[in-house]
């Protein structure tokens, strides 16, 4: 009896795979188009990396503070295929300043 359930299972895991894999696939195949930017603000902790041991026998290990930063997550979900793209790297870009005719009068 507990042989068959495995055997269901397993099958279960495969086409649930399988499914997962068509799924990235349409994914990785669609030319996104992005919805509205959204901004969300995170509390993450902060973590120190703390070397164990001596010599060439070391290993590192990230240790919790105990403090916690806020940081801006930005999002933005594509239209066509659903996916959530998310980061909360940001660059400056420089405002171009643009030029509008002045008439006399």
């Amino acid at each position: 009896m507990k042989k068959d359930r495995i055997e269901e299972l397993r099958e279960e895991i495969s086409k649930l795979e399988n499914e997962i894999e068509k799924i990235k696939e349409q994914r990785d195949n669609c030319t996104h188009e992005w919805g509205e930017i959204e901004c969300e603000k995170v509390t993450r902790p902060i973590y120190d990396i703390v070397t164990y041991g001596m010599l060439s026998d070391t290993y590192s290990k990230y240790v919790p503070t105990g403090k916690f930063e806020t940081v801006d997550v930005y999002s933005r979900c594509c239209k066509k295929c659903g996916y959530i793209d998310c980061t909360s790297s940001v660059e400056e870009v420089p405002v171009q300043v643009k030029k509008v005719p002045k008439f006399r009068g």
